[in-house]
This record gives C-alpha cells, sequence and structure tokens, in this order.
C-alpha cells in the first residue's frame, strides 16, 4: 500500500454553484497538494432534465459547460501534479440520456461527447466510472436514503467514498479485510437553490468533501464538512469570510 494522499469533491452543480464553497476547497487543495483528486456532478444538466421545470430557472447548457471548464483549468493550476478524475454522476449521465432520448443522430458526434465540452484534454483530467485507489473505492454514487453511506457498503463490500446525498455521514466497520469505511460527502452547490427544484421537506444538505490518507499501510479517512464556511483539518483552520465573484 503506497504513502498517498486523495481527495473527493463533487456535486458542484453548474450553475448553482456555491462559490463560496468551492473557494475554500480550492484554499484546501492549494495547501494540501494531494495526489490524486476526484470531482464528480459537475454540471446540473437542469434544462434537458425530465423533471418539471420552473421556465424562470432555465438556463442556457453553455452556461453550465463554461463554468465546469473554469472550474477544471482552476483546479489544474492549483494542483499541476496531481491525478485528476472525473467521475460518471447521475446529472452528468443526463447529457447521453438526451441524446439518446431527443437527438439520436448526435450520439456519436464525438465532439458533443462530454470529454470534449469540458475540453478534459486540456486540463489533463481523465474520466472514470470509478476508481479503486489502494483498496478504496470513489464513485459519485446512487445512494440517498437515510444512511447512502451504509446502504453503498453493502452493495459493493469495501471501503468507499462517495457523494450524490449532498450530506455527509461516515460508517466504520471490523471486518476480516481489517478496518473498512465508507464516506457520504457534502456538496459544493448552493443548498438552497438545488435543494428547491429537487427535494420536498426539511433539507439535511451539508456543504463539504472527503478526504483519505494513507501512510504505512494504515488508512486515515477524514470527511470535512463546513460549519459557516469554516473547517478545521488537523490543528488547521480553513475559513472564508469575504465577498467572492462567480467562478
Amino acid at each position: 500500500m503506497r504513502n498517498l494522499k486523495a481527495v473527493s469533491i463533487g456535486d458542484l452543480h453548474f450553475p448553482f454553484q456555491d462559490n463560496k464553497a468551492i473557494k475554500l476547497s480550492m484554499d484546501f487543495l492549494k495547501w494540501y497538494k494531494p495526489d490524486y483528486i476526484f470531482t464528480h456532478e459537475l454540471l446540473d444538466g437542469y434544462s434537458i432534465s425530465s423533471f418539471d421545470k420552473s421556465p424562470d430557472r432555465i438556463g442556457g447548457l453553455q452556461e453550465e459547460l463554461d463554468l465546469a471548464i473554469v472550474y477544471l483549468t482552476e483546479l489544474r493550476r492549483l494542483n499541476p501534479n496531481a491525478k485528476i478524475f472525473l467521475l460518471n454522476s447521475n446529472h452528468q449521465d443526463r447529457f447521453e440520456t438526451y441524446k439518446k432520448r431527443i437527438a439520436k443522430a448526435f450520439y456519436t458526434v464525438r465532439n458533443l461527447r462530454i470529454d470534449f465540452l469540458l475540453d478534459l484534454k486540456k486540463n489533463n483530467v481523465k474520466m472514470a466510472a470509478e476508481y479503486i485507489l489502494n483498496n478504496v473505492l470513489f464513485i459519485h454514487g446512487v445512494s440517498a436514503g437515510t444512511n447512502p453511506s451504509n446502504t453503498a457498503f453493502k452493495k459493493n463490500m469495501m471501503s468507499l467514498v462517495q457523494g450524490h446525498a449532498h450530506r455527509s455521514g461516515s460508517n466504520s466497520f471490523t471486518t476480516r479485510k481489517g478496518f473498512q469505511f465508507a464516506m457520504n460527502i457534502g456538496c459544493l452547490c448552493d443548498i438552497e437553490a438545488v435543494a428547491k427544484e429537487y427535494i420536498k421537506g426539511p433539507c439535511q444538505w451539508t456543504n463539504g468533501f472527503g478526504v483519505v490518507e494513507w501512510n504505512n499501510n494504515r488508512t486515515y479517512p477524514t470527511n470535512i464538512v463546513f460549519d459557516n464556511y469554516s473547517f478545521k483539518f488537523g490543528n488547521k483552520l480553513f475559513e472564508i469570510n469575504d465577498k467572492l465573484s462567480p467562478v
């Protein structure tokens, strides 16, 4: 098992991103210098979703793509040596689903693939459905029940980090394989803006991301949750107080 540092950041949902939450995560990445970065659910795909949509909230797809490209460019600038992966996610899949359902003739046009639309090659970002690193599975996830990380662990039966549910939670297990864990990370989207479109009733979402560090054959997962745009990692405090312009 190699000594490594990995960060999972998901559910930005451009153009419904939280710019202060993104800035806070970028400050951490610049300081932490991870070996691997897994990002997912950059795009919302609101205008091409099958959900009922509010006409006044339907923006252009190009805006989503432009914001995501700016984000990935900054991610690469701050982390020139990291291996960066864009993981498959349900909102990202809306682009492929829309082509299959509405625009079949365009389905095989390579310039309409996500990797081309987001210009991943320019920023040396790889796409993956999932990624296993030092026996930990990194995925976007599909579980969103009362305990999504536990549900995901029962399905995959291995340590994992996932997003999708937009709320932070962790479970740990002692199995025949030793210590294992399941981490559900928070989101970097504007919680109020996104929640009003997709959920009914009280919202239990949180902003945050996940960190996994391996050292001397041991695994150290940390679920980072933002409290009013601040958090502590070890003894170091990260916080955002100033007003920020869009990404």
